[in-house]
Parts: structure tokens; sequence; C-alpha cells
């Protein structure tokens, strides 16, 4: 038996600072991690621009290749708000959600 061994199976700790794994990036949640209550999303998927307007969108679109969209993209890309799924932007919570393209759903 070395002595990290036997020190180890005293309690002993090396010094060794402990990597921290990444908490709730954007990444871990594309990939099906679950996105609480009190998160939102504000990064525009299509433009890459953060909006308080960002909903999730499941369109037919061939020439876009996103999912989470602010109001100026949809309405560029003329996606109907029957396929908004999501309403947790601030907007929406707030009731201001309006669309320019075609009539907006309520929630």
């Amino acid at each position: 038996m070395s002595l990290a061994e036997a020190l180890k199976k005293l309690g002993f700790k090396s010094s060794e600072p402990q990597r921290k794994e990444p908490r709730g990036t954007k990444d871990t949640t594309r990939k099906g991690g679950k996105i609480h209550d009190h998160h939102q999303r504000t990064e525009c998927e299509a433009c890459h621009k953060t909006a308080p307007d960002v909903e999730r969108y499941e369109h037919r679109n061939r020439l876009l290749d996103a999912q989470w969209l602010c109001v100026v993209c949809a309405d560029h890309y003329k996606i109907s708000d029957d396929f908004r799924r999501t309403a947790e932007s601030n907007f929406s919570k707030r009731k201001l959600f309006t669309r320019n393209y075609g009539h907006t759903c309520k929630w």
C-alpha cells in the first residue's frame, strides 16, 4: 500500500482543485434538458440577437433551420402564429405579444 492510498483511506483529500461542471448552458438545454419555469430564452436563433419576445415555433419553413424566433424574424419568414408552441417570453406574460404577419393566438 502506497502512502497516497493510506492517506485516502484515513480520509485525507488531495489538494488539487476539483473541476466544476458547467450549469445550465444553452447547449445542454438543446440536447433535451429541461428548462425550468424561471428560465427564459432571450436569444433568437435566426438573427442571433437578444429580444424579450422569443418564442418556440414548430414550423415547416425549409429556408429556416431554427425553432426559437423573435417576433421580427417570425414575421420576416412569414411563420403563422398557429405554429407557436410556447408563451414564456416577457411580452407573452405581460399580454404585449402581437404579430404583424397574420393573427395572434391568445394564450
